[in-house]
Parts: structure tokens; sequence; C-alpha cells
């Protein structure tokens, strides 16, 4: 079986410096595909000084259960990938003093937010 070349994936798709927005529902896979890259850049490109492409952000929710998130870094000139998993319902937020579940359509909405900014 033919393995895929990595190296011709980066080189043939990436136009710009990379940015990953990870939100809270797919945090470890998220970390898992950005050590991958952080390993195939090292080895496409020796010295290359990358600890991370995951861009800082904070998510916020409201007492009203509406929510905004926060880009801690600015992501002009890079091409960003937002990771979300929309079915994961482990992911809890508080209105109005009760803990309600996020369901696919909240998670769709914070990519909504990312989206936006």
């Amino acid at each position: 079986m033919k393995r895929y070349d990595d190296s011709k994936f980066i080189n043939h798709f990436i136009n710009a410096p990379l940015g990953l927005i990870v939100l809270e529902s797919s945090r470890e896979l998220g970390h898992k595909i950005d050590d991958y890259l952080v390993r195939i850049t090292r080895e496409l490109q020796p010295g290359a000084d990358i600890d991370s492409f995951i861009i800082p952000i904070e998510e916020i929710r409201f007492a009203n259960g509406d929510g905004k998130v926060v880009l801690k870094e600015s992501v002009r000139g890079k091409e960003v990938f937002i990771i979300c998993d929309v079915g994961n319902y482990g992911c809890t937020y508080s209105m109005y003093g009760m803990v309600n579940h996020k369901s696919p359509d909240d998670h769709f909405q914070d990519v909504k937010r990312v989206y936006q900014l």
C-alpha cells in the first residue's frame, strides 16, 4: 500500500502561515493535530522555530446562554482551520444558574462566532 507523502500536501495546499483554532469540544484532537503539524514542519523545514500552530482563544458564556469567542492573537495573513466536535455533549455551560449540555447547534454557533471575527 502506497503511503501518502505529507510534504506534497503541506507544500501544495498551505500558502500562508498556518493557524489552528481549537474549540472546547475538541481540545484533545486539536492538540494531536497540532503536535503532528509541528513535527512535520520541523522535518520539512529544519531549524523552524515553531512550538505550536494553535491560536489562543477564550470561550465566554453569559448568564443568558449567549456566548462569544475572543482571539488572543491576530490571524491576519494566516490560513486558519477551526476544529470543533459538534456532537460532543460533554461540554456544559451555566444558564440562569442551571447546567446545560451544549447541543450540536450550540457548537455550530461557536464556530460561526469564530468565523465572523
